[in-house]
């Protein structure tokens, strides 16, 4: 239960909690012997790597529509920026930066296809297109 209550202390930040967390069970699967040790060891590092770098990018991406590479970035850059706490709050912050940019820059500059359409085909034709004017 305490080794438990740890590894989920230890996921609040990404990558590299989990496994710091698992030091404690890591040294008591020591104290077992080595065979024991390296078995826990395995396993610790293939779960956390399956979920590290597939499942969590894989799912936060899907959920908050962002790229799971730009939230590997994100989570590698604002924690060597920022320690622990950039590393916590890096995938909000990169969610917070997709809607900026979605809100105030791909927003305003959506495309009247219907008029492009019309002056494509005008163009096509070998007719003039004149710009208009609001």
């Amino acid at each position: 239960m305490l080794f438990g209550t740890l590894t989920f202390v230890g996921a609040l930040v990404p990558t590299v909690g989990p496994v710091i967390m698992a030091l404690p069970a890591l040294f008591v699967a020591l104290s077992m012997g080595v065979t024991k040790f390296l078995l826990a060891l395995a396993c610790v590092l293939f779960v956390q790597q399956v979920e590290s770098t597939l499942l969590v990018p894989f799912v936060l991406g899907r959920e908050m529509r962002l790229n799971p590479a730009i939230i590997l970035f994100s989570t590698l850059t604002m924690g060597s920026i920022f320690g622990i706490a950039g590393a916590m709050l890096s995938v909000p912050t990169a969610a917070f930066v997709r809607i900026l940019v979605d809100e105030f820059y791909l927003r305003p500059r959506q495309l009247n296809y219907a008029a492009l359409d019309r002056d494509a085909t005008a163009l096509v034709e070998g007719r003039d297109v004149a710009p208009k004017r609001p």
